[in-house]
């Protein structure tokens, strides 16, 4: 930026430059991009059709979603556009004298004509922005294409400028609201979405938005960073409304807590609770966030059965449930629908039983039940007591000990994730009740081994109450519609399948030897399985040839023999629970499935 001679192209002069740009609207600059893209890029049309909406749905302009987010076309690949579209000359930079800068959206300034006066210069990255000059101010000026970095290396200073290098001066709105993040939540609800992550990309700088659905991780929107940032301040403020104890200045330690979007907000037949958890950069200026998706659901008319579990399985948990103490216990990584079996199984006891659950949150009604969910207060210590305002949980154990004086027969427990609420539900079922409820464990027969050596239970009160332990994990289900038979039968054993870690992996090895099973169709899948979010190849992201989620799943039935010797670990449990029945096995129930055609080989991997 000098005041030497001008070195620029010939500049498009003024003479009808008005009516020019005001002929053109958005929907002429999108036109123009998609004809570049489609014909020098080779895209599809349906792609570009993609970031057109994917523009739309986020506020932004297409060429900033295709050249910022997307990485699509460069800035000059664009100003080439630019430029056949409206004739306007690029510029290598601004010279002269910089007169003014109109709010991030075009440059004036002063060029010696060489005849003792001065021109006018006008710059714009890109043409919308001269829809801004007044039509009566356009006298003899000179208009330019610039390109953005150059434009961004103005400083706005009162309405005027210099060339000092300084942060750029385009200006976005960055601010969301709720009304903003609704339709996420919505999608997820729709398309069966169990997470939300929105998380930033810095060498980009966007933040991604992306659903787990059917286990898997798939992009669904990207957002600007300051967008991005606006919008995780909004989920912290509004956890605030439901979890007191969290503190929204707090940038060094991760942040949990919990939203209620009302069924109205997001069209839904219920309230949807949303748990969040936050984990800031080290810049503390962005941030890792995932929003666990709970919408309740109304189970009164599911088996255990349409979850995946086999009759034999089925069989076990009605024993199990029959009696009237004891405790039984589902197990399975998170996320892997341990509460769904628990709510399920209770659904099904009949109404004479007296059912009383804790769970954080409520996840699906139960007819017949009575359902609480764990909360926070503040309680104010006041002024005469020189105390200050305090938060009290009542979780768990609170509400378990409180149970049993409320003339239970069965008892459901949320979550056992601490020492107190273990022992609380080992004593409620010495007290004559019947437990149910969840642990974080890899496998049934570890169940013991961590209520001794994590949660400090004796063996013996392990042996006396424990009465029957599930694992389950969630594995993608084959469409039904379009899945396909393998070619030929399988031959070599996928290496991998050899560090499976159970003991029967042997006897799944020989059994899958030369047998042909199922695979998902190799085209997009099918009418019944085909979800798509936005249009075109967007729908791939959408895993066709699947269709919902299935269990694999094992139980085993505990008997005060099983500790006799005292050894309780994982390995010796194995050892005692295979010398009586093998017909339980999660691995012996993959195989099932896979005879069936339930699922196809990958799904196996969700075991190793």
């Amino acid at each position: 930026m000098t005041d030497r001679p001008s070195m620029m192209p010939d500049a498009c002069s003024a003479a009808g430059i008005a009516d020019r740009i005001r002929s053109i609207d958005r929907s002429h600059v999108e036109n123009a991009i998609s004809r570049y893209l489609v014909e020098t890029k080779g895209m599809a049309q349906e792609s570009f059709d993609v970031y057109l909406d994917r523009a739309k749905h986020i506020d932004q302009s297409v060429y900033n979603v295709i050249c910022e987010i997307e990485n699509a076309m460069t800035y000059e690949e664009l100003r080439t556009v630019f430029q056949s579209l409206t004739g306007i000359p690029g510029a290598r930079g601004v010279e002269g004298r910089i007169l003014h800068v109109n709010s991030g959206r075009f440059i004036t300034s002063a060029v010696e004509n060489g005849r003792g006066g001065f021109s006018t210069h006008v710059y714009a990255w890109h043409p919308m922005a001269l829809k801004d000059l007044e039509k009566d101010r356009i006298g003899k000026e000179r208009f330019f294409l610039l390109r953005k970095d150059d434009f961004q290396n103005i400083e706005i200073k009162s309405g005027f400028a210099g060339s000092t290098g300084a942060a750029g001066t385009v200006v976005v709105d960055t601010q969301v609201s709720r009304d903003f993040i609704y339709p996420f939540i919505r999608d997820a609800l729709v398309h069966g979405g169990t997470d939300i992550h929105i998380f930033p990309l810095d060498a980009q700088d966007i933040y991604k938005i992306r659903f787990r659905l059917l286990g898997d991780l798939v992009d669904v929107h990207t957002l600007k960073a300051e967008k991005g940032r606006s919008l995780v301040n909004v989920l912290i403020n509004w956890a605030k409304e439901m979890t007191p104890s969290l503190k929204t200045d707090e940038k060094r330690r991760p942040i949990d807590g919990k939203i209620i979007c009302r069924k109205e907000d997001v069209g839904w037949h219920t309230d949807v609770d949303l748990r969040m958890s936050l984990i800031w950069k080290p810049d503390a200026a962005n941030s890792d966030v995932v929003l666990r998706v709970l919408a309740k659901t109304d189970i009164r008319n599911e088996k255990l059965q349409d979850l995946g579990y086999l009759d034999c399985h089925a069989d076990m948990f009605a024993t199990a449930v029959s009696r009237n103490r004891g405790i039984i216990l589902v197990t399975g990584p998170t996320g892997s629908g341990k509460s769904r079996t628990v709510n399920t199984l209770l659904a099904g006891l009949p109404s004479t039983k007296c059912i009383l659950c804790v769970e954080d949150p409520i996840e699906y009604q139960i007819p017949g039940g009575r359902q609480f969910q764990t909360f926070e207060y503040v309680e104010d210590a006041g002024s005469e007591k020189g105390g200050k305002a305090s938060i009290h949980v009542v979780g768990f154990p609170e509400f378990a000990r409180a149970f049993k004086r409320h003339d239970p027969d069965v008892i459901f427990i949320g979550e056992l994730r601490d020492e107190e609420t273990v022992n609380t539900a080992v004593h409620l079922s010495k007290t004559g009740h019947l437990v149910l409820g969840t642990l974080h464990v890899s496998r049934a027969t570890q169940i013991p081994q961590m209520l001794v050596e994590d949660y400090g239970v004796s063996i013996d009160a392990v042996a006396d109450n424990l009465i029957m332990g599930v694992n389950q994990v969630l594995v993608k289900k084959l469409c039904s519609a379009c899945k396909e038979e393998m070619d030929s039968p399988l031959g070599t054993t996928p290496e991998w399948m050899k560090k499976l870690r159970y003991p029967e992996r042997d006897l799944f090895l020989d059994s899958i030897r030369e047998k042909r099973f199922f695979v998902p169709s190799l085209s997009d899948g099918c009418d019944a399985c085909r979800k798509t979010i936005g249009r075109g190849p967007a729908r791939r992201l959408l895993s066709a040839g699947y269709s919902g989620r299935t269990v694999l799943g094992e139980a085993i039935e505990f008997r005060p023999g099983h500790f006799s010797d005292g050894k309780i670990s994982g390995y010796h449990m194995e050892a005692k629970v295979e010398a009586a029945d093998m017909s339980h096995s999660i691995l012996l129930d993959a195989y099932n499935k896979l005879v069936l055609g339930t699922i196809d080989m990958d799904a196996v991997k969700r075991l190793l």
